[in-house]
């Protein structure tokens, strides 16, 4: 698999990835233009492995609210 794309809302998606200029895959939040990376994957593989992990499973978009200590 190249890649995969969850959507989390509007105009936002969770996406496993190869980037330009690295040979290992990276998860992150993509929104527009914008690709903020969360982890680089060891390989493939574990992309492969988070994409059937996430089959099924649903997700549901919320909005983040700042909270006070």
């Amino acid at each position: 698999m190249s890649a995969f794309r969850v959507g989390l809302g509007p105009d936002r998606d969770l996406v496993a990835t190869h980037v330009p200029g690295h040979k290992k895959p990276y998860l992150g939040i993509q929104s527009g233009n914008t690709f903020l990376a969360l982890a680089e994957f060891i390989s493939d593989a574990d992309m492969d492995a988070l994409f059937e992990a996430l089959q099924g499973v649903a997700l549901i978009p919320f909005t983040p609210e700042e909270v006070s200590p």
